[in-house]
């Protein structure tokens, strides 16, 4: 259980840094690539397989590295994933809010158009990317000995 918490804490972490690059790095310009959505939603991800490190190194070896039983594996990859869906989000709406001189709570908060047509189809698509790749890659990592 410690584990998990460790782990949560570095990708929430995680998170907030992604969060934080993406606004300075995209405050200066509005031709930015979308890659940076992809690098923001990877440092949760970082964060979680760092933490069960961490967790690991903490303990003494007490707490599994690498974590190699997948019902061991499923708390971190959705985490991993939850995080990676949240980050993609929260990035998406924040260029989006910079880029259109809005204010990035009014603009999470509405979802249509003037006209009234609903808008929230790309963000849907990061979130749903976010989710699936960052529990993959959270998954994939967990479970591969890459430290000694």
């Amino acid at each position: 259980m410690r584990q998990i918490a460790i782990a949560a804490v570095l990708g929430i972490v995680g998170m907030v840094l992604a969060a934080l690059g993406v606004r300075f790095i995209a405050a200066g310009t509005t031709s930015n690539s979308d890659h940076w959505l992809v690098a923001g939603a990877v440092l949760p991800v970082f964060g979680v397989v760092l933490g069960a490190v961490v967790a690991h190194r903490l303990s003494d070896g007490a707490d599994p590295w690498p974590i190699t039983e997948r019902g061991r594996r499923i708390p971190f990859a959705f985490l991993g994933g939850l995080l990676g869906g949240l980050t993609w989000y929260v990035c998406y709406v924040m260029l989006a809010a910079l880029w259109n001189n809005q204010d990035f709570w009014a603009l999470t908060l509405s979802s249509r158009h003037r006209s009234g047509v609903a808008t929230s189809a790309p963000a849907l698509l990061y979130v749903v990317l976010g989710l699936l790749a960052g529990a993959w890659v959270t998954d994939a990592a967990i479970k591969k000995k890459w430290t000694t």
